[in-house]
């Protein structure tokens, strides 16, 4: 009599999953209209080439502020005032530089941007640490962020 059960549940059940599976959806197909799909390429080309320019335009940016950042530093090299410039970061009174022993001067941004700023201020520091290696005979890391 248990058997009996067990063997209609098993029957109820494998009828009801096959009656469970049956698939009656419909697939739909959406066909864009040429006219759509020949405006998002015409945008997608429009917004390509504007972000092309930004790029140039920031990599040129970048690459003047790091030009003016070393010019500065060989400036001060001649005048014999070696110092490193930290911007946008709290620097306490007679701090000095952990690689260099020069004191560090906390500097307002340069020019432009932040990003801008930052460039230039590194390009100095490099500048500063490469001239100070030299003047030791000795290999000095220094740490590249811009060109």
């Amino acid at each position: 009599m248990f058997t009996g059960r067990c063997v209609a549940l098993l029957l109820l059940v494998s009828f009801g999953h096959a009656g469970w599976t049956k698939d009656d959806s419909v697939e739909v197909t959406l066909e864009e209209s040429r006219a759509v799909r020949e405006e998002q390429d015409a945008w997608l080309a429009r917004w390509t080439k504007e972000l092309e320019a930004k790029m140039k335009d920031f990599e040129a940016k970048m690459n003047t502020a790091a030009a003016r950042g070393k010019a500065a530093a060989e400036k001060d090299i001649k005048a014999g005032r070696f110092r490193i410039r930290a911007s946008g970061q709290f620097v306490k009174k007679n701090e000095t530089d952990s690689v260099t022993g020069y004191r560090i001067e906390r500097i307002g941004l340069c020019s432009g941007s932040a990003r801008e700023s930052d460039a230039e201020v590194n390009a100095y520091n490099r500048t500063m640490r490469e001239w100070f290696g030299k003047q030791k005979g000795r290999r000095v890391f220094v740490p590249t962020f811009w060109p």
